[in-house]
């Protein structure tokens, strides 16, 4: 077992939607392993959700199971020119309960201020609504 932490830049914003690719085949190469993505959620003028959207769906569609997210978003921004209105990590084979996470997840928020809000759930058993750019039931 280990464990693959990967940080893309974004700046090219293809790697959204190509990194559920690559996840794929390394999955493939090493079922066992736990990878951690981590992701920024931006708006932008196409749409509220930004390129953290596609990623998910492309993780959803992957046939990967066992993804748990975790996000941490603001209420309001820090200024208006400020576009990550929150973070994401996406977390292939977790080596803990989703509680042990969600603790963790909503400590951060209480310490963050600006209205932050947290919340962790299993990608597997949630949909995303490409209007709002969010991930729901």
């Amino acid at each position: 077992r280990g464990l693959a932490v990967i940080d893309p830049s974004y700046e090219i914003k293809t790697e959204y939607a190509e990194l559920s690719n690559h996840l794929r085949n390394a999955w493939k190469k090493w079922p066992q392993g736990c990878f951690m993505i981590w992701y920024p959620m931006l708006h932008t003028e196409n749409t509220a959700g930004g390129g953290h959207v596609k990623l998910l769906t492309g993780l959803r569609a992957s046939g990967i199971k066992d993804v748990m997210v975790s996000e941490l978003r603001l209420k309001e921004a820090p200024s208006e020119t400020f576009r990550m209105y929150g973070t994401g990590i996406a977390i292939i084979n977790p080596p803990f309960p989703p509680e042990a996470l969600d603790e963790l997840t909503q400590y951060i928020a209480s310490k963050m201020g600006l209205g932050a809000e947290g919340d962790v759930f299993w990608l597997d058993n949630m949909q995303i609504n490409p209007e709002t750019g969010m991930v729901g039931s």
